[in-house]
């Protein structure tokens, strides 16, 4: 597996054929109009119809059918740490398959996989310019709001079939840097992931994690109102938040300030948790968020 700086030493030209993995890739390769490079996505890939036919769906980003990746002969594989399951991924280094692992925690570092996106594919005199603007952008949206008086939120990532607890992020995150530099603070910014689940709600003592990942904890109802939130964000991916969830933290955390002040909103999850070029429609749109308190 190579990461992003190291990738760009193995290839003398572009490579012809790509998979990709990560679904904001996907979306900045179309972008960039790398589509002709692509040979296979995932089934959570958003492509346009047209490309249907020529691209091979390669199963979900955790269920991927590796028979087919090694089907289609990529001079490159598009993976991702978080997003990917690892067994899948060591087995296709173990065919002698190049992957690129990618795994950007802060906006910067995903501005950074763009620019090597381009440099990769030698498109930087065509987009390089507008990668600059987006670091411009990034630099600008940071700047807006001081640190000590940014609105304190919540966001949810999913949530257990009986409401017994909450899936969210803490600030080792994308989605927790994305919202610092949109004017936001994460209340569970410092709460950490602790196994087993009854040992996350507080109920028994907590065991070596070893190599499972802490950057996801499952909070209770009560631990989110005792954070008293002054936003609470229902995203619709990758868990479906919709209306009927509104009314339910409606009920739930009425008594935090965002139910009290009406600040509880349904939010497009991809501007939350897809790096990749979407990072410029999330600075654009998820601020307002943060400005209505």
């Amino acid at each position: 597996m190579f990461d992003s700086e190291t990738i760009l030493i193995e290839f003398a030209n572009p490579p012809g054929r790509v998979v990709s993995l990560v679904p904001s890739m996907t979306e900045s390769l179309i972008t960039f109009d790398l589509a002709p490079s692509l040979v296979g996505v995932t089934d959570f890939c958003e492509i346009p119809d047209e490309l249907e036919i020529q691209l091979e769906r390669v199963g979900g980003t955790k269920t991927l059918d590796q028979s087919k990746i090694l089907a289609l002969k990529p001079d490159l594989i598009i993976a991702n740490r978080e997003e990917n399951d690892r067994k899948v991924i060591e087995a296709l280094v173990a065919e002698d398959l190049m992957v690129w692992l990618t795994f950007p925690q802060t906006v910067a570092q995903a501005i950074q996989d763009l620019r090597h996106l381009v440099r990769l594919f030698q498109i930087e005199r065509d987009v390089g310019q507008r990668i600059d603007t987006l670091e411009r952008i990034l630099e600008w949206t940071t700047l807006v709001e001081p640190e000590p008086t940014r609105s304190k939120y919540f966001c949810p990532i999913w949530l257990a079939e009986g409401r017994e607890w909450w899936m969210t992020f803490n600030a080792e995150t994308f989605a927790s840097d994305l919202l610092s530099c949109c004017g936001g603070r994460n209340v569970f910014a410092d709460r950490v992931r602790k196994y087993p689940l009854p040992a996350d709600l507080g109920f028994e003592d907590a065991i070596d994690p070893e190599e499972k990942d802490t950057r996801y904890p499952r909070v209770s109802t009560n631990e989110i109102v005792q954070a008293k939130p002054d936003i609470i964000l229902l995203p619709n991916e990758p868990y479906p938040f919709g209306e009927d969830h509104l009314e339910i933290c409606k009920q739930l955390m009425k008594d935090t300030p965002a139910a009290e002040s009406g600040s509880i909103f349904l939010v497009d999850g991809h501007l939350i948790t897809w790096h990749g070029v979407r990072i410029a429609e999330a600075l654009a749109e998820l601020p307002r968020y943060f400005k209505s308190v």
